[in-house]
């Protein structure tokens, strides 16, 4: 079965601290919560080599430092990213490494998305300005200064670790960009919309068109 449709079934993945790491080939499918130790695991793909592709999915963030780290490597290295399903908090600070960024093509489409927000401390749930500090200079370094002032203002400035500025892509009959504070639910209707830009505007996406997935075939 091939990594990205073995991405429902890995979800349980996240409960042994650490994400899943599917490879084959040149892309690795990563799920999951994002935690310390995946700083060294993702070393050890690329020093498999011959990496060029990391497909994000079903992850609602984790390990702030992991995932700066995770981040600039794939920077560095020139590999490019795509998301299907949810990608929030420190898996869209990995997803921003990409060289060429994109959204999965296929039936997650209409729920796949890229959620920031400012960072805070695990042990206690306090907002971090130190370490959204962090994240607000990352965000705006790899979008190429194009998520920038009031959008990444609201993005970072948080009071809860609940809050999250969410992008989906962009389509003619709904707004894609929201902002959730805690407690809002439905998500995303009955959040704040966002006006005036979406995921291309911003710097999210480097191209609107959407990654096709490959043809699965059983191994």
């Amino acid at each position: 079965m091939k990594p990205w449709l073995f991405a429902l079934a890995c979800l349980a993945c996240a409960s042994t601290g650490a994400m899943n790491m599917e490879r084959e080939g040149a892309t690795l499918l990563m799920t999951g919560i994002v935690s310390a130790f995946d700083r060294e695991r993702f070393k050890d793909q690329l020093d498999e080599g011959n990496l060029r592709q990391v497909i994000l999915s079903e992850s609602a963030g984790g390990d702030l430092n992991a995932a700066m780290w995770i981040a600039r490597e794939i920077r560095s290295h020139k590999i490019n990213t795509a998301v299907d399903g949810l990608c929030a908090s420190a898996c869209a600070i990995i997803f921003m490494g990409g060289e060429s960024r994109q959204m999965l093509d296929g039936q997650n489409l209409a729920r796949t998305r890229l959620g920031f927000h400012g960072a805070h401390r695990a042990i206690n749930r306090h907002v971090s300005e130190r370490d959204s500090e962090r994240m607000r200079a990352w965000l705006y370094e790899a979008s190429n200064g194009k998520f920038n002032g009031r959008l990444l203002d609201r993005a970072i400035t948080i009071h809860s670790p609940e809050d999250m500025m969410f992008f989906y892509y962009p389509s003619r009959d709904r707004i894609s960009a929201w902002f959730c504070p805690a407690g809002a639910e439905p998500r995303p209707s009955g959040c704040d919309t966002i006006r005036g830009t979406d995921v291309l505007k911003a710097g999210i996406l480097t191209t609107p068109i959407l990654l096709t997935p490959p043809v699965a075939t059983n191994n």
